[in-house]
């Protein structure tokens, strides 16, 4: 009988050790995702985050692009209201451009099109830092913005920034901050506000 009760203590430890390492890993994953500068807390199981007005983030629509289309590298992401809450990802593999569609409420891809390829989609598929390092550069430039509505890349002079808007004045929810990265070094400037 003894032996049988020092089993039993023994499997129920095990069950509470590994539910406290699940425990940790998900809050570990909580951290490095709000930490890192995706703009809002992690996808729930029905799509939805806290602190994002249309429910998914700029940096799930894009990883949910790079699902899509494995092959090709983002280079721009924007958050439109036309026909309802959406991402559109911009995505190049090759000389080829593609936009990808991701519904903002419920992370759900609606369709890929064809799109144009210019030389600021070019240099940004070879740029050093790439878009989702960007936007976490100039979230840590920006930790209190609102989240990220927009990043593109754009030939600034002969050089490659990436500008990441936060906030989204299309739904008149204020005025928005523009955080500039350079796309060789990752360097952040200071935010600018864009009425």
């Amino acid at each position: 009988m003894r032996l049988r009760t020092t089993i039993i203590a023994a499997v129920g430890a095990g069950v509470l050790a590994v539910a406290g390492g699940t425990t940790a890993v998900l809050a570990a994953q909580h951290h490095d995702t709000t930490a890192h500068g995706t703009g809002a807390s992690p996808v729930t199981a029905s799509g939805s985050t806290a602190g994002s007005a249309d429910g998914v983030p700029l940096a799930t629509a894009v990883r949910t692009a790079q699902h899509r289309l494995p092959d090709a590298t983002p280079v721009e992401a924007d958050l439109d209201h036309d026909g309802g809450p959406h991402w559109e990802i911009d995505m190049l593999s090759g000389g080829t451009g593609r936009t990808v569609y991701v519904d903002a409420t419920t992370g759900d891809v609606q369709r890929v099109t064809s799109d144009h390829v210019d030389a600021d989609d070019r240099a940004a598929a070879r740029a050093k830092v790439d878009l989702l390092s960007a936007v976490r550069a100039a979230r840590q430039e920006a930790p209190h913005a609102p989240a990220p509505s927009e990043a593109d890349a754009d030939l600034d002079g002969g050089t490659l920034v990436w500008e990441v808007t936060f906030g989204d004045d299309d739904e008149g929810n204020g005025t928005e901050q523009v955080v500039t990265v350079d796309s060789a070094t990752g360097h952040a400037a200071p935010p600018t506000t864009d009425d």
